[in-house]
């Protein structure tokens, strides 16, 4: 077994990040550095030279509300929703207590409402909506039924199908040639709504993954407004969001 395999195995981290490591010289066993992907030898004490950044925020920044069970905070645009590595600075995981567990994600680029459980709660209901800038003059308001095909790890593929999740579209309004429009769900898969928008023909602007031929650093898509079991809560920044 490669080094990297066993160490990220064993330590709960992804090959790459470890295979970094090793070539950054940063794994050593019995003080000697490794700096190649060597079978392991797994009786060997490897060390992991790791450094954690010290994480200093302020929780009013993200916190919109708490109850006993339930904490909603909010996601800026361009931060993890959760540690990828311990090198990582701050992610909103770090913000939760540890008898709390997050709902959802938001992809790196997008902004909006993450709500956090007591691990002691079940989830008996779940709403969401998101706000997004769409190329084109959207003409698909109403619902419709989307199964999402996430086998490919970078790009999911929309379906529309009649057992699928439903989805509620709204049109808010229209410039310059972009649509501002709401999406209501109960649930989001990776990737939903952008790879849903896109499938309809209007990517969302910025996510040139799906499509979009704007770049403007960050994709518009914004979660709004979240409910869980009954709570819910609205985005400290709805009101703002878009830049056109």
């Amino acid at each position: 077994m490669r080094l990297s395999t066993f160490l990220a195995a064993k330590h709960g981290y992804s090959r790459r990040f470890i295979k970094k490591l090793i070539f950054d010289g940063k794994v050593t066993a019995g003080g000697i550095a490794i700096k190649a992907d060597i079978e392991a030898d797994e009786a060997a004490q490897y060390e992991l030279i790791i450094g954690k950044p010290s994480l200093s925020y302020n929780i009013e920044e993200y916190l919109i509300t708490a109850t006993d069970t339930v904490i909603f905070l909010q996601k800026p645009p361009l931060m993890h929703t959760e540690r990828h590595t311990p090198e990582d600075p701050l992610c909103l995981d770090d913000l939760i207590p540890a008898d709390f567990r997050l709902l959802s994600r938001l992809d790196y680029g997008v902004g909006g409402v993450i709500a956090a459980l007591h691990n002691d709660i079940e989830i008996n209901a779940q709403s969401k909506t998101y706000l997004a800038w769409v190329e084109g003059e959207f003409n698909r308001e109403g619902g419709s039924l989307w199964q999402i095909d996430a086998h490919h790890r970078r790009r999911v593929k929309a379906i529309e199908s009649y057992d699928g999740s439903k989805m509620v579209f709204r049109l808010i309004a229209v410039t310059n040639g972009r649509s501002l429009i709401e999406v209501q769900l109960e649930s989001a898969a990776r990737h939903q709504v952008r790879a849903v928008c896109a499938a309809m023909g209007f990517p969302i602007v910025g996510d040139y993954i799906y499509g979009s031929a704007t770049a403007i650093g960050v994709v518009q898509l914004h979660c709004s407004e979240v409910y869980v079991n009954n709570i819910g809560a609205k985005s400290l920044y709805t009101e703002d969001f878009g830049y056109y």
